[in-house]
């Protein structure tokens, strides 16, 4: 339903700056005629015509998304909670503008709804990376670990059986390590990384 709105919406904005015929906008957004020709009319689009039974605004929802996509391109993806929570303060924020506090309240699918009114987003599963593990992760920090390693074999003329491997791995306490975040659809299951300030547990093995 939300793409075609989109591509009735597209046809309209075509329309008016090419003049191009409804048959022809039909065919080239598969849109039929006599729904181009009622929006046309004034006729509203059917997210348009809900807008004021929603307790956030259009404009409020594009924030939002953009807010989940500039997250997610930083390495931060919101965890659903935190989608949620930004969602009722605006909501609250809308409330208090418009001295109505039936409009503070949020559904209990409102998330549900807002991930299916914009399918650019999707709600997936993130892995947890450390901070300093993700601004490590690349290529010329790496070389110089190993430049470094090969100078102290060398150096003191170590064994394989002299060198041990340690393994470090963090648990942020309150935070499973598999929750859901919201990111781009599309693509694949996000690293989240770690704020840097969230307290931990750190279990060490040796061998």
């Amino acid at each position: 339903m939300a793409a075609n709105e989109d591509n009735t919406a597209a046809a309209l904005v075509h329309r008016e700056r090419e003049g191009t015929s409804f048959r022809m906008l039909a065919l080239l957004f598969n849109v039929p005629c006599s729904t181009l020709a009622d929006h046309a009319r004034g006729g509203l689009l059917r997210k348009e015509s809900h807008v004021h039974q929603q307790r956030l605004t259009l404009a409020m929802e594009k924030a939002l998304q953009d807010w989940c996509k500039q997250l997610d391109d930083w390495g931060f993806p919101p965890w659903m909670d935190l989608l949620l929570a930004m969602a009722k303060a605006l909501a609250q924020q809308r409330a208090d503008g418009e001295e109505d506090s039936i409009l503070a309240g949020l559904g209990k699918r409102w998330l549900g709804n807002f991930l299916k009114h914009h399918p650019e987003l999707a709600a997936k599963y993130g892995t947890q990376l450390d901070c300093q593990r993700a601004y490590a992760s690349h290529l010329p920090t790496l070389q110089d670990y190993f430049r470094k390693l090969q100078g102290l074999v060398r150096k003191y003329n170590l064994k394989p059986e002299d060198i041990f491997h340690m393994n470090e791995k963090g648990f942020i306490i309150g935070r499973s390590s598999r929750a859901k975040v919201v990111c781009r659809a599309g693509h694949r299951p996000p690293r989240v990384t770690q704020d840097g300030i969230s307290e931990m547990l750190t279990v060490v093995e040796c061998c």
